[in-house]
């Protein structure tokens, strides 16, 4: 208050609602229509952002026009120029006098335009290539716990933004990519050059990365290289992980965040479920049909095993790990060599003798590792698709909890 008149920076006034703002007998909101139009290359010299007002039918000639502040003047009309498009002509301002070498802070900039304009209003843009070209500002990074093709642990980086929680003044950390984006960002990251601030994804879409996400990103990709100990340790402790890469102290913060989903998925790691699963058809129901009648399903792939070929394809599994050998082939596809996919194959031979025998449920072997593994019993009845699992016996006694 100044006296008998009241203040506002003109952030505020663009935020007033209609109602506060002709309460405080203000000009009424503009309104125009809003278009940006990309004159010259985005990230080179010379690129600029151009702004046009439009009518029905028709667009505002500029001499026309005169802006002020969040005032817009056409002819002898004064309107108010409301949120959030008072912001992204601050946004426009800023890039259109940033350097002509800035690549970095013109992507920062278009991204937060997208963001304050919200997907629909950006899709209304007669810029064909702004309305495709997605500039994604990440902050923070998880893991996701995979396997490489040897069967060991794999961590992939899953980038963050933050945003304002649904409740509250708090902020919170989302996913920053589409889970078709955040699949290819492993391997991108791999193809990336040290130190590079943006990068694309796929076809229109970037990243953006502050320089403490991109350190850390570099030190995830040595990660991905070293040996599966390491791989694994940095699974269990990613945090300390990166702090010692990195050469941070404990009070110096990392932008690695422990999500709820890595954390349920992080006691997994050591005992990790291979993803060869074994499958065989109910003898009787086979009604002589054409086939081996069992086999494996291979990161989604089902191959058929004979049964005369069983027996070799276990034993050359027990000889690959005596070999320390990577993997072997079964019926073209490789397998990992790990214990727990030889595991899988040894269940399977089991079923498959107790099915040739008429035993109803085969004794698993002492000097055998007992599997977690499902086992796939295609029935065939009426549909191919459909099939009846049972899960593998866990080990330990099923009781009530004390005090229940």
């Amino acid at each position: 208050m100044d006296g008998e008149a009241l203040r506002l920076n003109a952030d505020a006034v663009a935020g007033l609602s209609e109602l506060a703002a002709d309460a405080l007998s203000l000009p009424p909101r503009s309104p125009y229509g809003f278009d940006i139009r990309l004159s010259g290359s985005m990230g080179k010299p010379g690129a600029s952002l151009t702004v046009r007002w439009l009518q029905p039918g028709r667009t505002v000639p500029a001499r026309d026009i005169n802006r002020d502040g969040c005032w817009l003047e056409v002819g002898d009309h004064r309107y108010r120029i409301g949120s959030p498009i008072f912001q992204v002509l601050g946004d426009i301002d800023a890039f259109n006098h940033s350097p002509g070498d800035a690549v970095e802070e013109h992507f920062r900039i278009w991204g937060r335009i997208r963001e304050r304009l919200g997907e629909p209003q950006t899709a209304g843009l007669t810029d064909g290539f702004l309305r495709g070209f997605r500039v994604i500002s990440a902050s923070a990074l998880t893991f996701s716990i995979g396997t490489d093709g040897s069967g060991d642990i794999q961590i992939d980086p899953v980038l963050l933004t933050e945003r304002r929680a649904a409740e509250g003044e708090l902020s919170e950390h989302v996913r920053a990519l589409t889970e078709a984006d955040e699949q290819l960002f492993p391997k991108r990251l791999d193809q990336l050059r040290e130190g590079v601030p943006a990068f694309p994804i796929s076809q229109g879409t970037y990243v953006i990365v502050d320089e403490p996400l991109q350190r850390a990103l570099s030190a995830v990709r040595k990660l991905r290289q070293a040996s599966p100990e390491q791989r694994k340790r940095a699974a269990m402790h990613p945090d300390a992980v990166i702090r010692e890469t990195l050469e941070l102290t404990d009070e110096e913060p990392t932008v690695f965040v422990e999500t709820e989903r890595f954390s349920e998925r992080v006691k997994d790691v050591g005992d990790w479920t291979a993803p060869v699963l074994p499958w065989i058809k109910i003898a009787a129901q086979d009604w002589g049909a054409p086939g081996s009648g069992c086999g494996i399903r291979v990161n989604g792939v089902e191959v058929p095993i004979e049964r005369k070929a069983l027996d070799g394809i276990v034993l050359e599994m027990r000889n690959a790990i005596r070999d320390k050998a990577t993997s072997v082939s079964v019926g073209g596809i490789p397998v990992p060599v790990t214990p727990a996919n030889l595991a899988a194959l040894e269940q399977l031979q089991r079923a498959v003798h107790s099915r040739d025998v008429g035993e109803t449920t085969p004794a698993a072997p002492s000097d055998v590792i007992t599997t977690t593994q499902v086992l796939i019993v295609e029935t065939n009845l009426d549909q191919t698709s459909f099939s009846k699992v049972s899960v593998g016996t866990r080990p330990g006694k099923v009781e009530l909890p004390t005090g229940l």
